[in-house]
This record gives C-alpha cells, sequence and structure tokens, in this order.
C-alpha cells in the first residue's frame, strides 16, 4: 500500500566571463548545488491517496579571486520544505489538498558575514469534474517565495543581460494567493480549452530601469511593490478532423493585465500573444514520409503597461515555415528545412534581455539539416 522514494543529487556550475582583457577574467563564479528529497505515497484504498514528503538544496557561490569584478558575493543558501497532500477521487470528481512549509537561509560574506531567514506555510485546494466530454478544473493556493541572492546583493555588470544590476538586501518575501479556473471541451475533431486566472502577490520583487548608467551601462535595481494583482486568460485551440487525418490547426492565445496599488507598475509583463500553427502529416510512399508541414504564425500585440523608466513595446507579426522528410528503407535518413521570420519583421519582445540597448531580435533566415540514424547493434 506504500512506497517510498530517495533521490540525492548534485551540480557543479563554472561560470567565466571575459570584457576587455582576455587573459584576466571579468567574473569568474563556481556554483555547486547539492540536491536531496524522499517522497513517501500510502493508498488508503484505491479512491484515496496520500502523499508526504522533504525537500533540501544546498548551495554554495564563490568567486575566484582573480577576477576583476564581482557579481554577487560568496554565500551559501540552505532551503528546506516539507509537505503533504490527500487526494481523493469520488466519483466525476477528484479533490486535492495539501500544506507545505518551506525555510530558507542565507550566509553571506561581505566585510562581516551576515545570516538572514525566511519562511512561509502554505495550502492548496484543487478540484477536477469530468463529465462526458467536459472537464472543470479549479484550484485555489497560496504562495511563498523568498528572495534569492541575485536580488538581494548583485551590485556589477550582468554581461549576459547587458546591464548593471544593484540588489537590495532589506527584500522581504513575496507571499501570494491564486485562483485558476480551467474549462476543456472535447468534440469529435476539436478540443477547446479556457483558463482564466489571477494573481494576488504581495512584496513583488521586480526589475525597476534606473534612468542611469553605471561604468557606461544601463542600471537596474530590485525593488519591490506592496500589492500587486495580476489577472489574465490563457485559450487553447485543437482541430484535428479524421477527414482529413494529417491535418492539425493549433491555436493559442494568451493576455495577462496588472493592477499595482504601489506607486509604480511592474516590468516585464509579457506582451498579448495570438499564434496559429497549421500542420499537415502525409505518407508518400513506402520509402518516404512527410513527417511535418508546418505554417505558424505570432502575433505580438503591444506593450503598454510599463514600470518607471522601462519603454513601452510596439506590435509585431512573425511568419515561420518549416517541413521535414524522412526517406530511406529503413526511414534512416530525414532532412529539415525551413524559414524564420520570412517577412523580415523588424521587432524587439518585450521581455528581451538585449531591449535596453536596444538590439533586434534576427530577421529573415533559412535553415537545412540531414540527419542520418545509426540503427546497427553493436
Amino acid at each position: 500500500k506504500s512506497d517510498l522514494n530517495i533521490m540525492v543529487g548534485g551540480t557543479a556550475n563554472r561560470l567565466i566571463e571575459y570584457d576587455e582583457k582576455v587573459t584576466i577574467p571579468s567574473l569568474s563564479m563556481l556554483l555547486f548545488n547539492g540536491i536531496a528529497q524522499a517522497k513517501w505515497t500510502y493508498k488508503w484504498n484505491p479512491k484515496v491517496r496520500w502523499i508526504s514528503g522533504l525537500q533540501s538544496m544546498m548551495q554554495n557561490n564563490t568567486n575566484a579571486l582573480n577576477a576583476s569584478d564581482t557579481l554577487i558575493p560568496n554565500a551559501r543558501v540552505l532551503d528546506a520544505g516539507v509537505f503533504t497532500t490527500l487526494t481523493a477521487d469520488l466519483g466525476k470528481w477528484n479533490i486535492q489538498g495539501g500544506v507545505r512549509y518551506d525555510f530558507r537561509g542565507l550566509t553571506v560574506d561581505l566585510l562581516s558575514q551576515r545570516r538572514l531567514n525566511y519562511q512561509g506555510l502554505n495550502g492548496s485546494l484543487g478540484a477536477v469534474w469530468a463529465s462526458g466530454k467536459t472537464v472543470l478544473r479549479t484550484n485555489a493556493s497560496s504562495g511563498f517565495r523568498a528572495p534569492h541572492l541575485t536580488e538581494l546583493y548583485s551590485n556589477g555588470y550582468h554581461h549576459g543581460a547587458l546591464r548593471y544590476e544593484v540588489g537590495r538586501e532589506d527584500l522581504k518575501p513575496e507571499k501570494a494567493f491564486q485562483l485558476d479556473l480551467t474549462l476543456e471541451r472535447h468534440s469529435e475533431h476539436s478540443v477547446v480549452v479556457v483558463n482564466p486566472f489571477a494573481n494576488y502577490i504581495r512584496d513583488y520583487i521586480y526589475l525597476q530601469p534606473m534612468d542611469t548608467l553605471m561604468d557606461g551601462i544601463p542600471a537596474f535595481s530590485y525593488v519591490q511593490n506592496n500589492q500587486v494583482l495580476f489577472y489574465g486568460l490563457d485559450v487553447g485551440f485543437h482541430f484535428h478532423p479524421h477527414f482529413a487525418h494529417g491535418l492539425h490547426w493549433e491555436v493559442s492565445a494568451s493576455y495577462i493585465a496588472v493592477n499595482s496599488l504601489g506607486d509604480s507598475s511592474v516590468s516585464l509583463i509579457p506582451q498579448p500573444r495570438l499564434m496559429n500553427t497549421l500542420r499537415y502529416e502525409l505518407n508518400l510512399g513506402k520509402k518516404i514520409r512527410l513527417k511535418d508541414l508546418v505554417l505558424q504564425s505570432t502575433l505580438m500585440g503591444p506593450q503598454n503597461q510599463v514600470a518607471f523608466n522601462e519603454s513601452t513595446s510596439n506590435a509585431y507579426h512573425v511568419l515561420d515555415a518549416a517541413f521535414s522528410l524522412i526517406f530511406g528503407k529503413k526511414e534512416e535518413f530525414t532532412l529539415k528545412m525551413g524559414g524564420r521570420n520570412l517577412l523580415n519583421t523588424a521587432y524587439i519582445d518585450h521581455l528581451s534581455r538585449l531591449k535596453n540597448i536596444q538590439m533586434p531580435f534576427p530577421g529573415r533566415n533559412v535553415y537545412f539539416s540531414l540527419a542520418y540514424a545509426i540503427t546497427r547493434n553493436f
């Protein structure tokens, strides 16, 4: 009636970035991550299941002594969490509820050693109702996110984003409450999914442009907004007619808005998006098969909900096309060709890390690949 799963692991990531001098690194950091988790599942009966567990992660960030700059200081981070959930299958209804406790402790090496602790208790309750071709899902949950090391102690040039980042040691943990509702409707040839949502967050952490330069680079600071309400809608549609079995038409749309009760809106809100994808599959003979013929249109709306000193973004449209063929006696060859941004649209996405230097995305480009699958057993 029960089982226990245990997992442990670790990774080491060395980051070295050079600026003007190729012999002396601008940044040189070693980040070690160690994780351990255990999950226990107990089945009360065929319809009721209880899952409990714990998770932990240890991080150690070390800067090399020969680096000319330090983006974040040497630090140790310990995350620990314990949770329990209960799932019940009640005919057309499936109900799940749970609680979780999280703790984060940081030890930071500055002129004097700093220790910071954060903790939070959260819960969730969700239900799924399925009847015939209709599925309804609803969920209410609270959330907790402690500030990470970058948000607290950044003070340097982030080469990957081409910006100077400044952290704040007095940041508070984010606390959130979210409501989700998903309606899924199936028919003989199609599926429609509608998902409205709302997420209320206290002490929301975000990057705000400072309207100044540091070391000749645009500067950004991590700040908090006391109360923020995100709300929006995701819609998906998939049409797959049986009379044209190889045809697929997929549509997805998303919109998110924000109401801020602070002095400023928040930054990096995604643009409204509408994506249309036509895909066709066809067998051309015994030795050749059209795996995919794809035409994709992506329409992004303008973004005018911006923070202080953040620039707005214009609408744009991108058109892509591609096909792939599989051929050979054993279908061992795969030929792929396609074109991206066929209309050669000049655009900068609102979430682009390179927006602050006004670097556009790539223009029209084509690609080609030929792959051979080795199927021999050695």
